[in-house]
């Protein structure tokens, strides 16, 4: 390979000399030149054997021309502002001037601004500090202390220093012939008017109505603007009943030693706050009434009240028992429910204090005293269908330090229990086939026949059960739309049931093998008591899920109250522990009794096949497995070409 290259680099070498030689100019050799003139000047360079450049007359001849163009610059030169009119442009015809809208108008609360907007530009676009000598095209009056501003070229708005005052009626103008910026000529005159709020009480105290004030207080009105106390104080008058309560006017400095309000004096504003101090304590349990009479002044603006204004108030009065019972009459009370004791005061006994002064006969389990406010509430073991006796000692002493004239006596009655059912899951539950195949079910006061509807569920419907419970709603009517969404399974309806109130019960919705049987549940009125339900009677023997419904006449306590209970029961000695991602699905069988892993158990999966509808679904059978020593088995997922969800795992013990 060496010897290769040598020779190629030799023929290259050869080739260039050979092409070097070939490529000599055929000239006359510049040594052999002649290298001066005749006159004896050098004429010739002897190195590059070219001419020698030799300045003349001409070559002196020196002159500047043209450049190129500059660049074009990225900034632009601005005109005078505003641009002068052309005298010759053609001015358009905007029609006459009009007022689209004026704001605010009639009576108002409180208000920022007054503004108007016309249909044309009433100044030019200017800047800020001209657009303030522009001519306003209206005027207020009464004006208060404010500026107008321009909103726009179209909207003129007058803004008060503070607010518009009150109890004045303004009126803003709009004179005719008012041009608008573009030739616009109002035609007539614009008026309209509005008018700020009047004296009125903004808060008082007492408040009206009040209850419960202290015979000391003082009336403190507080108004919704300024006022002139001693003009209020003239215009004021106290009554209880038909008869005049004299009072003084309270002066501000003396304002913070008012009873019971003085402490919050501080709050008050002195410019809208009168203070009435009644020249003798007021009488006991009476009611009264604070008149302001009409044509109240205020120091804002000139209108005044044209109806009289008032509040009312209530003294406490001495301690008494309004009675005792549930509810805001005081009636009959429902087992489980709180009695109370209704006092005419709030108490100034402690839950200790109440126990040694309050009694129940007979004894009430587990009782409890608790006092709120003017009431007392009994929380205890009442029983149903019984009258208790309840007393209150005299010296019981409220926070007025007042006590009973004498010892009470009273009835409580206590109504028989609501009929209740309560089953021992909700919704879904699990019984274990070794503790037995009866459903226990706690009810009172259920003293008419049941109708108990046993169901086994499959596991192909298992999924259309679930969405069922899910989804069902009993109605009273004739029709309900939750009920409806379901296929009615044509199932003969049991005597019982055939008057049933409202819609059919969740079970007519479930397919499978049944059964229906009546059973009485409560042979005692008033006593709670425990019955089974034998899943035996559907199941024979084996494990499996059913679906238990029961109607019970007695739960339809009015025409909204559901009579059906129900719940999905699995007997089963096996637990299922299943986790489940995309590549796989995990599921692990034991013992319930005993935590065992089940080996051989045979367990198949299924999934929500594709239906008419959402409701009406069914499943369809999609794999099956069997768990080894461990009680392990495992499924495809959907990643490992496994379908999709959602799934029901059905687990069978071949043992």
């Amino acid at each position: 390979m060496r010897k290769k290259i040598h020779v190629t680099l030799s023929l290259i070498v050869a080739t260039a000399l050979l092409s070097f030689m070939a490529c000599q100019p055929k000239t006359t050799d510049p040594t052999r030149l002649p290298v001066t003139s005749a006159k004896g000047a050098t004429t010739i360079d002897p190195f590059t054997g070219l001419a020698i450049m030799v300045e003349n007359a001409q070559d002196r001849k020196f002159s500047l021309y043209q450049g190129p163009p500059p660049p074009k610059r990225v900034t632009e030169k601005m005109s005078e502002f505003p641009v002068a009119a052309k005298g010759d442009m053609e001015r358009r015809d905007y029609g006459p001037l009009e007022v689209l809208r004026a704001h605010p108008l009639g009576k108002v609360q409180n208000m920022g601004a007054l503004t108007v907007s016309f249909n044309q530009p009433m100044i030019p676009l200017t800047d800020l500090e001209q657009e303030k000598n522009q001519k306003i095209p209206l005027s207020i009056d009464p004006r208060p202390q404010g500026a107008f501003k321009w909103l726009g070229t179209t909207v003129v708005s007058f803004e008060p220093d503070r607010r518009f005052p009150f109890a004045t009626r303004y009126v803003v103008k709009i004179p005719q012939g008012t041009t608008s910026a573009v030739g616009g000529v109002l035609k007539e005159s614009r008026q309209f008017s509005f008018e700020t709020p009047r004296v009125a009480l903004a808060s008082s105290h007492p408040y009206s109505t009040q209850s419960h004030v202290i015979p000391e207080a003082a009336i403190v009105l507080i108004f919704n603007q300024r006022i002139d106390p001693t003009h209020i104080a003239a215009n004021t008058s106290v009554l209880a009943g038909l008869t005049q309560i004299p009072f003084t006017l309270v002066p501000r400095s003396k304002w913070k030693d008012v009873k019971p309000w003085g402490k919050q004096h501080k709050k008050w504003d002195a410019r809208r706050t009168v203070v009435l101090q009644p020249r003798a304590e007021l009488p006991k349990a009476t009611g009264f009434t604070v008149r302001l009479k009409k044509g109240i002044r205020s120091e804002e603006g000139p209108l005044e009240t044209l109806a009289d204004q008032s509040l009312t108030f209530q003294t406490y009065g001495p301690l008494k028992v309004n009675g005792v019972g549930c509810g805001w009459k005081l009636g009959p009370c429902l087992p489980g429910h709180s009695p109370r004791i209704q006092f005419s005061n709030r108490l100034a006994l402690d839950e200790k204090e109440m126990k040694k002064r309050i009694a129940i006969r007979p004894a009430v389990k587990n009782l409890e005293i608790r006092g709120y406010g003017e009431s007392v509430y009994l929380n205890g073991e009442f029983l149903p269908a019984k009258t208790y006796t309840v007393l209150v000692k005299r010296d019981v002493k409220d926070i007025y330090e007042q006590t009973l004239p004498a010892k009470w006596q009273g009835k409580l009655k206590i109504l028989d229990a609501t009929p209740e059912m309560h089953l021992p899951a909700y919704k879904f539950g699990v019984l274990e086939s070794k503790e037995g195949k009866a459903l226990e079910v706690e009810t009172i006061n259920n003293l008419k026949e049941a109708v108990i509807t046993l169901v086994e569920v499959q596991p192909e419907h298992m999924l259309s059960t679930i969405g069922l419970m899910r989804d069902y709603y009993w109605s009273s009517g004739s029709y309900s739309y939750v009920g409806k969404r379901y296929a009615r399974f044509k199932v003969p309806t049991p005597k019982q049931l055939a008057k049933a109130p409202g819609i059919p019960g969740p079970a007519d919705y479930v397919p499978g093998q049944r059964m229906t049987y009546a059973k009485k549940f409560n042979q005692r009125k008033n006593v709670q008591e425990k019955s089974r339900i034998n899943l035996n009677k559907i199941l024979k023997g084996k494990g499996g899920t059913v679906f238990v419904q029961i109607y019970s006449p007695d739960l339809h306590t009015s025409r909204y109250t559901n009579p059906y209970r129900w719940v999905l029961i699995q007997v089963t000695n096996l637990g299922i522990t299943a986790r489940y991602d995309n590549d796989r699905i995990v599921t692990m069988v034991t013992e319930l009794s005993s935590g065992k892993p089940v080996g051989n158990a045979s367990v198949a999966l299924y999934k929500r096949k594709n239906s008419k509808d959402y409701y009406n679904v069914d499943t369809e059978h999609i794999w099956k497995g069997t768990t080894n020593a461990q009680g392990m088995v495992e499924a495809p997922g959907v990643r490992n070409k496994g379908p999709r969800g959602p799934y029901v795992l059905v687990v069978e013990n071949k043992k």
